[in-house]
Formats: structure tokens, sequence, C-alpha cells
């Protein structure tokens, strides 16, 4: 990882507020900001992008190997609207949340993951997609132990449980539908 520093044109995505705080600058035009520092744009709800990564990923949990090169093409359409070079299933990069995970081992998964998690960067999809990768608990509990190493005033705060990584499902929903829906494991 590496620190933005103030000044650097490199990073005009990141606006510094002193020495201590930036704000991610993702989605906002500064043309449509007025100057009580609301912008008059479109926001954006739902990005093509995210369109592409989706059936991406579906293609992956139908059959990884009989979808591959239709699964390259949609990881290389947002790559290439991105200015980034072509992915190389044979040569992902390791993504170090994901050590000791399933996806460790899985070139396509992870590079699916991998590019989700940079393309949809702050935008709310993080923690949705470590549920639905099925990695949430892992992921969670190995940087909550980092976080503890690292600072240890706030040991023993973290206290996370798998069964947290889903939401209860409310009763009235289990009875509505007369058993067919089941309250997820631990709740």
């Amino acid at each position: 990882s590496y620190w933005v520093r103030e000044g650097n044109s490199e990073f005009p995505e990141v606006t510094f507020f002193g020495d201590s705080l930036a704000m991610i600058n993702k989605h906002i035009w500064l043309a449509e900001v007025n100057s009580q520092g609301q912008q008059a744009g479109n926001d954006i709800l739902f990005r093509y992008a995210d369109a592409l990564l989706s059936l991406a990923e579906a293609y992956w949990r139908v059959d990884p190997a009989a979808y591959e090169g239709e699964i390259t093409t949609l990881l290389n359409r947002v790559r290439s609207r991105a200015g980034l070079p072509p992915v190389d299933l044979a040569n992902v990069p390791d993504v170090p949340m994901l050590t000791g995970t399933y996806l460790e081992d899985d070139d396509i998964g992870r590079a699916i993951f991998r590019e989700r998690t940079i393309e949809l960067f702050a935008e709310g999809h993080r923690m949705f997609d470590l549920i639905r990768f099925g990695v949430a608990y892992e992921v969670v509990s190995n940087q909550a132990e980092s976080r503890k190493t690292r600072e240890p005033r706030i040991r023993g705060t973290y206290n996370i449980q798998p069964h947290e990584m889903l939401l209860p499902i409310p009763t009235r929903e289990i009875t509505t539908t007369e058993g067919l829906i089941e309250q997820n494991p631990g709740w």
C-alpha cells in the first residue's frame, strides 16, 4: 500500500483537509458543485461496470472452465475503459485479504473479486461482495486480529461470530412463507 500526499497530481480523486483527513472525490464533478458544496448533477445508482462484473461472476458460478473466455472478455471490457492492460487469468496477482480462503487457489474467482474491489472502490459493495463470495468471516476476522496486533488498546473489542455475516430473517417472513424460507444459521 502507499500514502497519497497532498499536491500529488497523480491522485486527483483525493482531497486533503490539513494533514489528517482525506476525502474521496469519486463521482464528484467539480463543475457541477455550487458554492455550498452541493452537487447539482445526476447521482450514479448502478454502473455498467458493475453489470459486466456481475455477469462475469455469474459465469464463474455456473462453470468457470466453460466460460473462461466470456469471463476474460468481460473483465477486459472493464479494464480497457479504465486504461488498464488485459487480465491474465494464468497470473492473477495475490489479494492479501483473501489469504487463507478458498479464493486463494481459485484464479478466476480471485480475478473477479479483485476487479470488483478495484473498480467499485468506495461505492459500498465490499461487504456484500465478501458475503456473496463466502469469505466475509475469514476476511473480517483476519482484519480484526491484525488491528488488535497493531492497536493493543482496542484488544477485546472485536467479537465476530460466523453467523453475524448474515442478518436474521424476520420471523414474520418465515411464518408467511409457511416454512419455505428458513432462518439463517445461528439466528
